[in-house]
């Protein structure tokens, strides 16, 4: 099988460089990308940053991170994280969370994946709903492989 970061680079969200867009999905600008089925949105990818605030692990980070999760969200579940090897990471971990339904919205589950480089992190976030999220998750896995951490923007 050919590695999806071997391929070029086709789009760049922030310091990420996406080389791999799996059949099926559409890049969305600044974003990362989606799936539609039927005209609705069943899955996303999003790739966003952050930086620390203050010292140089990744650990403080996540813990904060589930603590805002369980103030936003109606007994979430939470599963890790567990610690990852991502190309160009310092520190990788994976984080799933599953949550109800939000303001209307069906329930979901998010695999979200966050990398450190120095005081810089990277987080994608791969949400679907329920019924979707296992037969997606290996699109997430390819789009992820295809994802590389970038020199800053000038």
């Amino acid at each position: 099988m050919t590695n999806p970061a071997s391929g070029p680079l086709l789009a760049r969200v922030g310091r990420w460089g996406v080389h791999f867009i799996p059949e099926g999905w559409a890049l969305l600008p600044d974003f990362g990308i989606e799936r539609r089925e039927a005209g609705e949105q069943v899955a996303n990818i999003c790739l966003t940053e952050d930086t620390l605030l203050a010292g140089n692990l990744l650990a403080p980070y996540l813990a904060a991170q589930k603590t805002m999760f369980e103030r936003t969200f109606t007994e979430p579940k939470i599963a890790g994280p567990s610690v990852i090897a991502f190309p160009g990471a310092e520190e990788a971990a994976l984080l799933f969370l599953k949550h109800g339904k939000l303001d209307g919205a069906a329930a979901v589950i998010q695999a979200q994946t966050y990398v450190r480089q120095e005081r810089w992190i990277g987080i994608v976030t791969f949400t679907a709903t329920s019924q979707s999220f296992s037969a997606l998750k290996t699109s997430y896995q390819s789009f992820a492989a295809g994802l590389r951490i970038c020199e800053p923007s000038d």
